[in-house]
């Protein structure tokens, strides 16, 4: 199991930076060469132009990206960096050859409103966004649960989503009155086939994606979401389950965001792998942080090496709820990011 802190923490910092949704759009799909021409070669990047693009404003700091890789070459990973000088020794998505798997962050800007999205071997990249954080921005996070709200396994909120459909989640009993999005961890199980799910602020659906899986498996992410009448729509091409997990809302009281450098600050294949039932705890604090003592944090969990499929848990090291945050799959480093609560400067993770 790795965690790594990889774009920023949650103080209630009046400096700090706030969240602002915008209807996702698509802003690299190297498939179609948008936003670069032809598929990315081993240990290259893609520059990614975010600030002043799809509704998001020169000044933010930050963004909301989904981040998917396209039929790769062989298995790999992808990390995602605001432009500095060296990649960090982290990672946002994780894949086999031939996969095409997604995963959502906050991704910290360069002062050019830039990410960077490198590759460790050949592959498509989709680059979509669906929020900024700025000192402009409108929304603080209150961290929620986490509560699953919506589970068509069991009847909870809906059934099966049916190829084609558009679901609608109504989270206005969950969230605070005034909230403008949600985040949510979205997992589509035992799908009849390849497919995708997006989740988006109801009306037009966008040309975007949010889980991308094969069939039969469950595949998670992560996504923050603005909301329309209090509700998330979720729309699947393929026939599936789904599962959402709430862990915050974004409204005028909060906590604000407080962006770090990527950073690892758990990793058991060094420390000792997590036997059936472990629990890890972990830090994240950061000298840019000062005095302040952040609420949550943005951190990106990876399962690998487990022998038998299974599930993580994040949560505040008191107490732990029937949700997951990362799904495992048997022969494959499996990633999802995670807003996590925090008792003090501590989140745990449970195998």
């Amino acid at each position: 199991l790795a965690v790594d802190a990889p774009q920023g923490t949650s103080p209630g910092s009046l400096g700090a930076s706030v969240f602002t949704p915008v209807t996702p759009a698509r802003l690299v799909d190297s498939r179609n060469g948008v936003g670069v021409s032809g598929r990315v070669g081993a240990g290259r990047q893609v520059v990614v132009q975010v600030a002043s693009s799809a509704g998001v404003p020169a000044d933010a700091t930050a963004a909301v990206v989904n981040i998917a890789a396209v039929d790769p070459s062989a298995a790999g990973y992808v990390t995602v960096y605001p432009c500095s000088d060296g990649v960090p020794n982290t990672s946002t998505l994780n894949f086999v050859a031939g996969q095409t798997v997604a995963n959502s962050t906050i991704a910290a800007l360069s002062g050019a409103g830039q990410l960077c999205v490198w590759t460790y071997v050949e592959t498509d990249i989709l680059v979509d966004v669906t929020g900024w954080l700025g000192p402009r921005g409108s929304s603080r996070l209150t961290p929620i649960g986490p509560t699953r709200v919506v589970d068509t396994r069991s009847g909870i909120a809906g059934t099966r989503l049916r190829a084609g459909v558009i679901m609608e989640v109504d989270f206005s009993s969950d969230v605070p009155a005034g909230s403008s999005a949600v985040a949510l961890n979205v997992t589509a199980v035992g799908a009849a086939g390849a497919g995708f799910l997006t989740a988006f602020p109801c009306g037009a659906r966008p040309n975007t994606s949010t889980v991308n899986f094969v069939g039969g498996e469950a595949r998670p992410n992560n996504t923050i979401v603005g909301l329309v009448s209090g509700k998330v729509c979720i729309y699947s091409d393929i026939a599936t389950d789904v599962l959402v997990d709430l862990v915050g809302s974004f409204g005028a009281a909060g906590l604000a965001y407080q962006p770090t450098a990527p950073v690892r600050v758990l990793d058991t294949r060094t420390s000792g792998m997590l036997a059936a039932g472990g629990n890890a705890a972990y830090g994240v604090g950061a000298a840019s942080l000062g005095g302040q003592v952040p609420g949550a944090a943005s951190v990106n969990v990876t399962a690998d090496n487990h022998r038998v499929p299974g599930y993580v848990t994040t949560y505040d090291c008191v107490t732990r709820r029937e949700t997951s945050t990362v799904n495992q799959r048997v022969g494959q480093a499996v990633a999802n990011g995670a807003i996590v609560p925090l008792a003090g400067l501590r989140s745990c993770a449970w195998t």
